[in-house]
């Protein structure tokens, strides 16, 4: 079993309409933002020393859809985490840090015949609709927070319990004092960013996350259908609803928000991030895609 990832000092947080694919013939992971209206992309990084905190927000990205970020002077090594113990949706681990709860395989997988049954294989990704397009060229992929348990639906049809997915997805850079990590813009040649490692923790989040605006009362997972995979057909479209027992105990927990009942599968509440929200978090092309680009 590989070393556990999740403590490490540079962490990459990926959360948000994002489609995701795993290239194992040149290890790296690659990462595309979802054009969604009512959706925002931004780049945020953290770093955190003892005494204090800076936080800087990279909110554009005009003049180039491709990416790249790397652990400077390092060859492609992105991996995906894997624990002894294969995900079980409908019998999640009961502790969120145990190794079975940061496998990689909890990502909704898009071709899947297990997730997703329906869908076409390969899924007919629009072209040249990603944008950014983000290589990870180093690092550990896993997942960092599961959903609650939810139910899937087929075309409006009648719901057939699914269990949990991942939340957010996570990569641990193996980045060390003295290296640093840089952000580039591959069409233009701009740094985007460039860290220097020392001794703080390091936290960069790719986010593309609904804006405060956004009321919507149905799983965000919909979204991804007009949005990337325009040429799925109706009757072999999905989306969520949360599973009774998952939507008891949230309307305990969140009286006041009239919205999340209708919308699933829902994220665990995190420090900042208020009340659980719809499924909005990242999808996987799995080994039939052919890659984002």
């Amino acid at each position: 079993m590989s070393k556990v990832p999740g403590r490490g000092k540079v962490q990459v947080q990926i959360d948000g309409l994002i489609v995701c694919y795993y290239d194992e013939d040149r290890k790296i992971y690659q990462i595309g933002a979802v054009p969604e209206s009512s959706h925002t992309f931004s780049v945020v990084y953290e770093i955190i020393g003892e005494s204090h905190t800076t936080r800087t927000e990279v909110t554009s990205h005009d003049g180039g859809r491709f990416w790249r970020l790397e652990v400077e002077g390092t060859e492609p090594n992105a991996t995906r985490y894997f624990s002894p113990s294969p995900p079980n949706r409908l019998k999640p681990p009961e502790s969120s840090g145990s190794p079975e709860a940061l496998d990689a395989r909890w990502v909704i997988d898009f071709e899947s015949v297990r997730d997703l049954p329906a869908h076409l294989r390969p899924m007919p990704l629009d072209p040249g609709v990603l944008d950014p397009i983000i290589d990870i060229m180093n690092g550990t992929v896993y997942c960092s927070s599961l959903t609650e348990p939810c139910k899937r639906v087929l075309n409006g049809g009648t719901s057939v319990p699914f269990g949990v997915a991942n939340d957010e997805m996570s990569v641990e850079l193996d980045a060390q004092p003295g290296e640093s990590i840089r952000l580039m813009n591959l069409d233009t040649g701009d740094v985007i960013f460039r860290i220097p490692i020392g001794e703080e923790s390091v936290t960069i989040s790719l986010l593309n996350l609904p804006d405060e605006s956004d009321s919507s009362e149905h799983s965000h997972f919909e979204m991804y259908y007009d949005a990337v995979f325009s040429d799925v057909p109706p009757e072999k479209r999905y989306s969520f609803v949360l599973s009774r027992a998952a939507a008891e105990r949230t309307d305990a927990e969140h009286p006041h928000d009239p919205h999340h009942h209708n919308a699933a599968p829902f994220r665990r509440s995190r420090p900042g991030r208020g009340a659980p929200t719809p499924l909005c978090g990242s999808g996987d092309l799995g080994s039939h895609g052919g890659g984002l680009s």
